[in-house]
Order: C-alpha cells, then sequence, then structure tokens
C-alpha cells in the first residue's frame, strides 16, 4: 500500500477543501477524493466487497495515468480506502452492549 497523507487546500479549488495525497510509489503527488462508496456484500472467503468512485484532483505531469496502470491505480486506492476504513472503525468502535431498552427507544414509531 503506498504511504498517503490528508491535506487541506488552500491555495486553490475551494470545491476540494479536504483530500487525500499519495506520498510514494509511481503514482507519487496525485491528489483525490473518495466519493460514493458502496458495500458490495462478502466475498466467497468472507471478506466485504466495496465499490467506489473517486475524484481526481491534482496528476504530476510525471505521473501517467493510462489503461496499461488502470487496475494497479485503482488496486492502491482500494488499500487506501482500507485503510483509511480500518483507521475509523478502531477509532469509532460500535457499542456491542446495547441493552433492550435502548434498542425499542431506537425505534422511531
Amino acid at each position: 500500500m503506498p504511504k498517503y497523507s490528508p491535506k487541506i487546500n488552500t491555495l486553490y479549488d475551494k470545491k476540494h477543501e479536504h483530500y487525500l495525497e499519495i506520498e510514494e510509489g509511481p503514482f507519487k503527488g496525485v491528489c483525490f477524493n473518495f466519493m460514493k462508496i458502496e458495500f458490495l456484500g462478502e466475498d466467497t472467503d468472507g471478506n466485504g466487497r466495496l465499490a467506489f468512485d473517486f475524484d481526481l484532483i491534482f496528476c504530476p505531469e510525471d505521473v501517467i495515468l493510462h489503461d496499461g496502470n488502470k487496475k494497479e491505480f485503482e488496486s492502491a486506492l482500494g488499500d487506501i480506502m482500507k485503510d483509511v476504513l480500518e483507521e475509523y472503525v478502531a477509532e469509532h468502535p460500535l457499542d456491542d452492549e446495547m441493552t433492550d431498552e435502548e434498542d425499542r427507544n431506537a425505534d422511531t414509531e
């Protein structure tokens, strides 16, 4: 998985105030945002499958994205997404100790 870091845009196009930048490897300097993320269920091994769209914000002139390396690029983004989601889940654990009373109160009817 390539090293990446979150960035805050203070220079241009305020549409993309927050984004991720790849910091190493063949896609070094590419900046992007994840857009729509969809859970597709589990594969035969019980692993979750995701589909996602991304918005390419910046690509350095020396980084060439083309059909020949599209799968490699999308795989790198998938690895980054997995890392981001795992980090989020680790920092925001689900409360497995929900009582029946709490469960009933969550119903809006």
